[in-house]
């Protein structure tokens, strides 16, 4: 037999924990970590390298861990809807800013000419 060891990582309802399984010579053992809030990257990765390996192990039957999955359908009809919300909303930004930046080199230049004009008005006087 083939020996491995699974990690999954999910969601129990009120806690992210880990389920390790390990088959070593036929033999099943299992063990649960308890990580408490969603963990991110670089605690997995200090989980994985310093406390992975201290996990008690205890043997047991093969286990699995029930996964919902989302209908295709439903999850690309939800998705398109909100990329399109997003796409409409970053448009919107993106719109508005370029507005704002074009009132602003308006204004600028209005100055820019206004200085050159007193300047203009100064030598003619002195």
């Amino acid at each position: 037999m083939d020996d491995f060891t699974t990690t999954t990582i999910y969601f129990d309802g009120q806690f992210w924990s880990a389920l390790v399984v390990k088959q070593e010579d036929g033999c099943t053992r299992t063990g649960r970590y308890v990580f408490g809030a969603e963990p991110a990257n670089p605690q997995l990765l200090y989980w994985m390298i310093h406390e992975y390996a201290d996990i008690p192990l205890f043997p047991s039957e093969p286990v699995s861990v029930p996964v919902k999955k989302m209908s295709t359908e439903r999850s690309r009809g939800a998705l398109g809807r909100s990329l399109g919300t997003y796409r409409a909303a970053q448009q919107a930004y993106l719109s508005e800013r370029k507005q704002e930046r074009r009132e602003c080199v308006r204004a600028d230049r209005r100055e820019e000419w206004r200085l050159k004009l007193e300047k203009r008005k100064q030598k003619r006087r002195h």
